[in-house]
């Protein structure tokens, strides 16, 4: 991870495979880790569904080369997802 981030938080599940250390070693780099509830499969689907429509509205079309034109890209999209794209299912 880049020290160079704009990014605040890691979300992950409780999973024994992200132990502690992980998380330590995460808080070093600036981040806070929130975990998701405990047996609460809705909070993970969430970010599941959310991720899913990223790679199939923007992802699978385009191909970026570089980190840079990556961030510029997902930069648009979310601002395209939460002002301009209808949330009505």
């Amino acid at each position: 991870m880049p020290s160079d981030h704009g990014d605040r938080f890691l979300i992950h599940d409780r999973h024994r495979i992200l132990s502690q250390p992980l998380d330590q070693q995460v808080r070093h780099l600036g981040l806070r880790v929130l975990k998701t509830p405990v047996r609460s499969p809705r909070a993970n689907a969430r970010c599941e569904r959310f991720l899913g429509t990223l790679r199939r509205e923007c992802l699978d079309c385009m191909m970026p080369l570089t980190e840079n034109y990556l961030r510029r890209l997902l930069r648009v999209w979310v601002r395209h997802y939460n002002e301009g794209r209808s949330h009505r299912a």
